[in-house]
């Protein structure tokens, strides 16, 4: 899958960051590990991926932690189809 979103892998196996073109809040930064009142629109679409374990969203990116027992194989595909409206 061609992508226009940057990928960022950390030093831990189970965070990876997504940089996009397109602003995603106006607030500095953002986490959530549930679905909570007020979530903001990106991180509610993320964290329905099953495999997702918590988002921090910034500006102009995305931190994803995955859960241990899934591979990045399984879910990066339905991530990158998520930020894929935001990397135009």
């Amino acid at each position: 899958m061609s992508s226009a979103v940057s990928i960022q892998i950390c030093p831990v196996e189970d965070v990876r960051v997504y940089h996009v073109r397109q602003q995603l809040t106006e607030s500095s930064q953002m986490w959530f590990r549930e679905h909570t009142e007020g979530i903001n629109g990106i991180a509610e679409l993320i964290l329905k991926i099953p495999g997702v374990a918590s988002v921090f969203v910034f500006s102009y990116s995305v931190q994803i932690s995955k859960a241990k027992l899934y591979r990045w194989d399984e879910i990066e595909p339905r991530i990158l189809e998520g930020l894929e409206p935001f990397a135009a």
